[in-house]
């Protein structure tokens, strides 16, 4: 018998591809000097700003690998 071309039905698959997204949490932790001003009314300390710009650095330049920012603050 001779042999006779597949005939058969053949399915197309296209490639899924699964993006996994975190959750991004940020952790400032303040010092001892940082809660004494913040009791005064005071503007953040250059440590407390330096941790903000250093999280959010990070979160801009890997924004498409999180769903959401959340920032802690240690009292």
């Amino acid at each position: 018998m001779a042999r006779q071309k597949n005939r058969g039905y053949q399915q197309i698959l296209t490639p899924t591809y699964t993006v996994r997204r975190w959750k991004m949490g940020g952790y400032i932790r303040l010092s001892r000097e940082d809660l004494l001003k913040i009791n005064r009314g005071l503007d953040d300390s250059n440590s407390v700003k330096n941790q903000r710009d250093i999280l959010n650095d990070f979160h801009f330049n890997h924004a498409e690998e999180f769903e959401s920012y959340t920032e802690y603050v240690e009292m």
